[in-house]
């Protein structure tokens, strides 16, 4: 017999008598401690409270007695029984027992089959002038369960509602987080205070971004003048050599020498032409000889 054990509860045997819960429609496997070897007057049995579910015999027959054909398995090697599908009814302590003149309880077991629970929603609003002290209520879908609670951005306490503990709002992080759980299975729904609580920019973040700006800004105004300033003495010195002219005209006067020739003299300078203009030369007139009239 194959059976594929890969989602089923695995209970070990112990003759406490121990609760297992199983999420309704669910399946349970149920282990027994080593028991003494059978013979024709001692079986094997698992029961129910009183009701019989399986016996085992000394020459290995198994009889699933009729309530129980279809729902549980019984394993020869081992003694365990599967049971399937639980539902609420099958609640209760299943023990095997080794049957003779008197009966001897090898191993009890407690089963709970309890529902899944059902997704929950959270709902908030403030309650004074502080947004961050809020009013929280936390319902399952179907409103069966609601209670509510007072949270702030550290803790949250209980103010009202259904006693049902298995419904619990606490906050992490600032996240307010609404658990509904049982033992077989569990739902959330959370909620960010920030939504209802948002949260100032401290002092000393803002003297950061306030010394990271002027370290920025400062040396970027000073770059800007410095530029400038440049620019503009640039700009002076380029107007002044606009103004003086590439060429220069000199004019020499000279007096002549004795000899009355003229005498250019030209001086080769980069681009400067000079021009010798000469004055005339006086002109050496001697007055008519007065004549003697000899009589």
């Amino acid at each position: 017999m194959n059976i594929n054990l890969s989602h089923v509860s695995v209970v070990a045997g112990s003759t406490a008598v121990s609760p297992v819960f199983v999420q309704r429609g669910k399946d349970v496997l149920l282990d027994v401690n080593q028991t003494k070897p059978l013979t024709e007057t001692i079986e094997f049995q698992w029961r129910f409270v009183k009701d019989k579910i399986i016996k085992f015999t000394y020459d290995e027959k198994v009889i699933i007695f009729e309530t129980y054909k279809g729902r549980v398995e019984f394993f020869k090697q081992n003694y365990s029984l599967l049971l399937k599908n639980l539902q609420q009814t099958d609640s209760g302590v299943y023990a095997a027992i080794l049957s003779g003149e008197t009966d001897v309880t090898v191993t009890e077991h407690t089963v709970i089959v309890e529902d899944p629970v059902s997704p929950v929603k959270l709902t908030a609003t403030s309650y004074s002038s502080d947004p961050c002290n809020l009013t929280v209520t936390c319902s399952t879908v179907d409103s069966h369960i609601t209670k509510t609670y007072r949270c702030d951005k550290l803790t949250c306490s209980y103010q009202g509602g259904a006693n049902d503990d298995s419904i619990n709002v606490t906050v992490q992080e600032g996240v307010i987080i609404c658990n509904h759980s049982n033992h077989v299975s569990w739902q959330n729904d959370t909620m960010d205070i920030k939504t209802y609580c948002p949260e100032k920019e401290s002092s000393s973040g803002a003297s950061i971004t306030g010394v990271a700006v002027t370290g920025v800004v400062v040396p970027g105004l000073v770059f800007v003048v410095v530029w400038f300033k440049s620019q503009t003495r640039i700009q002076i010195r380029a107007d002044d050599i606009c103004t003086v002219s590439p060429t220069s005209t000199y004019a020499l006067v000279q007096f002549p020498s004795g000899s009355g020739k003229s005498n250019t003299i030209n001086t080769s300078l980069p681009e400067t032409v000079y021009a010798q203009v000469e004055r005339p030369a006086k002109t050496n007139t001697r007055s008519p000889s007065s004549s003697n009239t000899q009589a």
